[in-house]
């Protein structure tokens, strides 16, 4: 959606502003009453390998996850295994409606308008924040809704004030490539898309718990693997930054 003139500068700054920070508000709450840390899983040599396990319900699953008002089409590859010391799910191959978004198409929230605008008036550096931010929000509510079935499916001891018996329940949501923003315009509508730019690794390490019946961070946190090794893109237009794997995470 290209801006009107008519519009201000100060006006979509403040419209970018309150979208950042509103979307950030609840996006990544870790209580920090708890004294327990995420266990060490290191980014070892395999840790981003995303595939099947004997023992292990495994399953890609393309469906849709609401953020606001924005109704998200997501794609992920799903890992779950129950061990004797608890339970641990991988989430890897996530895309966001196989990355492409057309910004006049109504079914998206409003405010990623001012992602389009803050593109087409070239502050790709504000696009990029408002982008990043909004895949980690996505990100952070497809490993929710992956962990609250879970436990609807499998009934148990999850609560966080809960002794030495409560089974930890270990995310992994893995990210394997570096990402850059192609802003491609087809009859003066903005197409925007994630584009793989490079190749890198970035895990977010996250221990779940429930408390009076809401699912509780009980820490959390990424590792990621130096650098981004450089690979062709399909963009035909514009080409923001090569991020980093952990930037949307």
């Amino acid at each position: 959606m290209l801006i009107s003139p008519s519009v201000s500068f100060s006006f979509i700054l403040l419209a970018f502003m309150s979208f950042y920070i509103l979307s950030c508000s609840d996006a990544e709450h870790v209580d920090n009453s708890l004294t327990q840390y995420a266990q060490t899983r290191e980014l070892t040599d395999g840790a981003c390998d995303i595939g099947y396990q004997n023992g292990c319900d495994t399953a890609t699953i393309d469906t849709v996850i609401v953020i606001d008002t924005c109704e998200v089409p997501v794609k992920f590859f799903r890992r779950r295994c129950i061990t004797p010391s608890g339970v641990t799910i991988t989430i890897g191959n996530f895309v966001i409606n196989n990355n492409s978004l057309q910004l006049d198409d109504t079914i998206y929230c409003d405010n990623l308008d001012t992602w389009s605008s803050l593109w087409a008036m070239g502050n790709n550096a504000g696009a990029e924040a408002a982008w990043d931010n909004f895949r980690k929000q996505v990100s952070i509510a497809v490993e929710k809704m992956v962990i609250l079935q879970f436990i609807s499916e499998h009934p148990g001891n999850y609560d966080c004030e809960s002794s030495s018996s409560t089974i930890t329940i270990a995310s992994s949501f893995i990210e394997t490539n570096c990402k850059a923003i192609c802003g491609e315009q087809e009859e003066g509508v903005w197409n925007l898309r994630d584009v793989v730019c490079g190749i890198s690794c970035c895990v977010r390490y996250t221990d779940y718990c429930i408390r009076d019946g809401v699912l509780v961070v009980k820490a959390t946190r990424t590792e990621s693997a130096p650098g981004c090794e450089t690979v062709s893109n399909d963009c035909r237009g514009t080409l923001g930054n090569c991020r980093n794997s952990c930037a949307g995470l």
